[in-house]
């Protein structure tokens, strides 16, 4: 679907009973998103947080236009180490255009499992949205930089 523009993912358990709990996508999906979904500007996905990928993406000019992204972090309630935030914030950097990760969590959710986890979200994704902005202003300059070299303005 080389054209979809919005995507909006979110599977509840069918119960509340242990054996139908979902086996969802790690953040690795991610990933392929940003190599195979080029036209998409907004997505809200469920995902396993309980790895956080460890592999910085490769820098691609000018990056893929993702705006919004809204990750809803099932099975996990606690806040994680600043260490694996700021690994979370370099990562997705594979989406240098984002402008909010966090909106959907503030407003109210109207299936109950999603408010659940709405309390623990927001907090998490405010935190991650401070460590992004620094890597967004970084890829804006080594950018500028880029183009000012190639076309002679940097001499």
């Amino acid at each position: 679907m080389p054209q979809l523009q919005t995507l909006c993912l979110l599977p509840v358990p069918f119960t509340s009973n242990e054996r139908h709990n979902m086996t969802l996508p790690t953040l690795e999906c991610l990933r392929t998103f940003s190599a195979t979904n080029l036209s998409l500007r907004h997505l809200t996905i469920s995902l396993d947080m309980s790895i956080f990928p460890s592999n910085i993406p490769t820098i691609s000019l000018p990056g893929h236009s993702l705006e919004t992204l809204f990750i809803v972090p099932y099975y996990s309630n606690q806040k994680p180490p600043v260490s694996d935030l700021v690994a979370l914030a370099t990562y997705l950097d594979l989406f240098p255009h984002l402008r909010d990760i966090t909106s959907f969590f503030c407003e109210k959710q109207p299936c109950s499992s999603v408010a659940e986890v709405s309390k623990f979200a927001v907090l998490l994704w405010k935190d991650v949205a401070h460590l992004i902005a620094p890597y967004q202003a970084l890829r804006k300059h080594v950018e500028y930089q880029l183009v000012r070299n190639l076309f002679g303005g940097g001499r």
